[in-house]
């Protein structure tokens, strides 16, 4: 279901983080092109799940972890446990974690600076 946007008071519903819908722009100063172009800059963020940050974290943690494999533990690489493996693994999965975290959390306060700005142009 589609909900109309167009009150300003109304954009304030979007900065609810539990709550997602799908919003058509159609705010009376704005020609359909202006409406089409925000909408479609706040929907970026708006259902934004953190997923492009988490995917660079994970991509560091493995290349730190293979860097650090292939440096301090070349010549131990034999007498590593299964924990030390486990400890690896889990420190990649709680890295991708933090970088979607971190993603969610840059991509609402892009959100929000975005509906602060399109507020003080339709006033």
């Amino acid at each position: 279901m589609q909900i109309s946007l167009n009150n300003i008071s109304q954009l304030d519903a979007l900065l609810n983080k539990y709550k997602r819908f799908d919003f058509v722009f159609e705010f009376s100063p704005f020609s359909p092109d202006e409406n089409q172009l925000w909408q479609a800059k706040i929907k970026d963020n708006y259902f934004a799940c953190g997923c492009n940050m988490g995917r660079m974290f994970l991509m560091w943690g493995l290349l730190a972890t293979v860097i650090g494999l292939l440096t301090n533990y070349f010549y131990h690489l034999i007498n590593l446990t299964v924990m030390d493996y486990v400890y690896l693994v889990l420190f990649v999965i709680v890295l991708s974690g933090i970088g979607k975290a971190v993603g969610k959390i840059r991509a609402y306060k892009i959100l929000k600076n975005d509906i602060t700005e399109l507020k003080s142009k339709l006033k």
